[in-house]
């Protein structure tokens, strides 16, 4: 749907999509930036202990807002869930995100501080009043670009980068299986920040799973991105661990290197039944000059079977480690 709004430089009639929230565009007639708005949520909104500020960007039922800390002026990054917009099963999902990431502190994680549930009241413009419900969680704010965004603008990444930023993740996975027994299962570059000094740090836990904790999803339910989600994650009928978020850095690994998916396809459930049943497009179709090493440490991080993948973090790290 079209966001009309105006340069707030120079009142210049603007218009963008959804899916444009929270970016920088330059006016075409003063040539100055303006960041593309909410509809949903405006400027110095309250959430707990927050004020909004300006969009940062948008995901399925999701924004992230910039916002400040009425207390003490920390900035945050304000994820906001749209309670009315998913049913019940997504709210479960949200809550469980809050649960799990704001007892886990790594240098590799996205820090989540806290969060809850906020209701107001909205008035339409017919004068009817409708309430509206939201979750919100005030994350650490990290200046960068995901991964996503780096090769959507610069292509394939250097080998030994790609090998840098896979490494680190490895360390954070393996940290989360060791001690909490966390499954990501949405490993991908959109849910990887580099910061503009460097710093990797992996965010989302929307989908995370505890190896302790009850099922959320139903017995016929598909979770993760197709793109990098392993054979097993397609088929719901299959138990999963942590071997498939292996095969999710094995994909992740492969995009970075090549600037290619591993498996494309015309809609999601092609994609899902190349997961399962074709063999991988060998990386070195799309980037010859990979080195043997990595092609054969990515082979295996995304073999069909869980049982010919490696079986546990600390040999992916020491593999990839040995790349560096």
């Amino acid at each position: 749907m079209a966001i009309k709004t105006s340069c707030p430089h120079c009142e210049q009639p603007l218009s963008a999509v959804d899916e444009d929230v929270g970016k920088e565009r330059i006016c075409p007639v003063c040539e100055n930036e303006w960041v593309v708005p909410s509809k949903k949520i405006e400027p110095y909104a309250v959430f707990g202990d927050y004020s909004t500020t300006r969009p940062l960007g948008v995901g399925g039922n999701c924004e992230v807002h910039l916002a400040l800390h009425k207390g003490t002026g920390q900035q945050v990054a304000l994820k906001i869930f749209f309670v009315d917009d998913v049913d019940q099963k997504d709210c479960m999902r949200f809550e469980k995100e809050i649960r799990h990431i704001t007892t886990i502190e790594h240098p590799g994680i996205i820090r989540a501080f806290d969060g809850g549930f906020e209701k107001r009241l909205v008035i339409e413009r017919d004068g009817r009043e409708r309430e509206e419900a939201y979750y919100f969680l005030a994350m650490e704010y990290v200046q960068g670009e995901t991964l996503d965004d780096i090769l959507d603008s610069n292509g394939p990444m250097d080998e030994y980068e790609a090998v840098r930023i896979a490494t680190r993740l490895a360390v954070v996975m393996e940290f989360l299986w060791e001690n909490y027994q966390i499954m990501h299962r949405d490993l991908k570059p959109g849910n990887v920040m580099h910061s503009y000094s460097g710093e990797v740090k992996l965010m989302d836990f929307g989908i995370a799973k505890s190896a302790y904790d009850a099922q959320l999803t139903g017995a016929r339910t598909i979770v993760g991105t197709p793109y990098y989600m392993s054979p097993e994650q397609c088929t719901p009928s299959r138990t999963i661990d942590l071997r498939s978020d292996i095969y999710g850095l094995g994909a992740t690994l492969y995009h970075m290197v090549t600037g290619e998916f591993p498996f494309d396809g015309d809609d999601p459930m092609e994609i899902v039944r190349r997961q399962i049943f074709d063999p991988m497009p060998s990386p070195k179709i799309y980037n010859p000059d990979l080195s043997d090493h990595l092609v054969a440490v990515i082979d295996k991080m995304m073999q069909k079977s869980p049982a010919k993948r490696h079986q546990c973090w600390s040999e992916v790290v020491v593999e990839l480690r040995a790349m560096l």
